[in-house]
């Protein structure tokens, strides 16, 4: 990146990164030149700097400065492709830029992994009525995932135009022809109401049935079930049900 400033003309600067405990932020100036500019408050001339930027964000540990220095030529080409070859992955070409120099590998993908994992982790645990409260907790929809019986999900946007979320009802593998709002006997979606209580959906086992004190809402009316284990509509199974009017 092409950067004009009032810094040293250092081609080299590590200094630590606050948003990553235990990294760096090693910046490399390559072409620095000076220049002649008018300050438009003051009118006067100034001196400037003009140098080629590369940025890099890695593991700190003792002697990279040296054997960064000692490895210069391939930090700056590796900056260069970086910055010219916009279609390729840079968190990869980073991994190779640290191989040449003899650096650590970069630890980010297996961090961000370990992140997704356990928010996938907090996600499958989650009862129902909490997860429609965090559907940004579940990843998207995709083909050719190996869903298993109550996987959660998000696919297309419900009536209030937030991310729809499904739960799996049959254990399968994802096709792009058995799309979540085209199949209904592999996929239930869940939602809330207005009011925030859940829409009744049928339970598939006692796995995910309703219990004594569950509120849901059944064709616009709100019921409250008596029993649990329940797995029968308030229309299927009355006795199991009482309709339910909120305190004010």
């Amino acid at each position: 990146m092409r950067v004009r400033g009032n810094v040293s003309p250092n081609s080299l600067t590590i200094e630590p990164f606050a948003p990553m405990p235990g990294y760096v932020e090693v910046r490399l100036r390559e072409n620095i030149k000076d220049i002649t500019m008018v300050d438009e408050m003051t009118e006067r001339e100034v001196t400037m700097f003009e140098y080629d930027e590369y940025t890099f964000h890695l593991a700190g540990k003792e002697g990279l400065r040296e054997e960064i220095e000692g490895n210069m030529s391939n930090w700056l080409i590796t900056g260069r492709t970086l910055e010219i070859n916009e279609g390729a992955s840079i968190v990869q070409d980073m991994k190779e830029a640290l191989e040449i120099v003899g650096g650590e590998r970069m630890i980010m993908i297996e961090q961000a992994k370990a992140i997704r994992d356990a928010i996938d982790y907090a996600g499958a645990s989650l009862d129902e009525d909490t997860a429609l409260i965090c559907v940004a907790l579940y990843r998207p929809w995709k083909v050719g995932v190996n869903y298993k019986v109550n996987d959660r999900f998000t696919y297309g946007v419900n009536s209030v135009g937030d991310p729809q979320l499904y739960r799996v009802a049959q254990a399968h593998t994802s096709q792009d022809d058995w799309r979540p709002d085209a199949v209904p006997a592999l996929y239930t979606p869940l939602d809330l109401n207005e009011e925030g209580y859940p829409i009744w959906t049928q339970p598939i086992g006692t796995h995910d049935a309703y219990n004594t004190g569950d509120i849901v809402q059944y064709k616009d009316k709100l019921y409250r079930s008596l029993i649990d284990g329940n797995v029968w509509s308030p229309e299927a199974y009355p006795q199991g049900w009482e309709e339910y009017t909120p305190t004010k």
